[in-house]
């Protein structure tokens, strides 16, 4: 059987080193905390440091992803 899930990436940061952005790809969780409201996470799961946001970037980290999981 095939493992489903919900994959997304959080943005990105841009650093004032070397001029890089970082990319993250992850999932999101749900839980229910004390103060009785629901709170999403973000969970990284692969990071890449770019120099530029393409969507040759994204699918690099995509393809990673997918074939490492």
């Amino acid at each position: 059987s095939s493992l489903d899930f919900l994959s997304a990436t959080d943005g990105t940061y841009k650093l004032r080193i070397s001029d890089y952005t970082l990319v993250s790809f992850g999932t999101f969780g749900v839980d229910y905390g004390e103060t009785e409201k629901y709170h999403q996470t973000f969970y990284p799961m692969a990071f890449m440091f770019v120099r530029t946001e393409t969507a040759f970037a994204y699918n690099r980290l995509f393809k990673y992803a997918t074939t490492t999981a």
